[in-house]
């Protein structure tokens, strides 16, 4: 998936990072979790499936954004709710921060 990132900021001089392609997976996994999707590439061929595709990845695309808002009025207007997130992000970002610092490190440096 993160080709598909590559590709785009290469085509559309954008500026996309790794991070981004999550929204493109989210994507990709609820169009195959869809048995609408499913069945329709079960019966047709690729170029037939596109017609099926194309409309229902619009579809996603739009409950995504629409989520994505619900989630943000939320954290921004509800103090219970942003100080949970944020919680459980700190300690999430800490983690892999701590982790990826260890990581880079060199191993004599390390026992200093």
């Amino acid at each position: 998936m993160s080709r598909l990132i590559d590709v785009i900021n290469g085509r559309f001089e954008t500026d996309f990072k790794p991070a981004d392609q999550l929204f493109f997976e989210q994507i990709r996994e609820e169009a195959i979790s869809d048995t609408a999707i499913e069945q329709a590439a079960m019966v047709n061929s690729l170029e037939n499936f596109g017609y099926v595709l194309d409309k229902a990845l619009e579809d996603k695309f739009i409950d995504r954004m629409d989520q994505n808002h619900e989630i943000l009025a939320r954290y921004m207007n509800d103090k219970d709710f942003q100080r949970l997130v944020s919680e459980w992000m700190r300690r999430q970002v800490y983690d892999q921060a701590r982790a990826q610092s260890r990581e880079s490190v060199p191993a004599n440096l390390g026992t200093l």
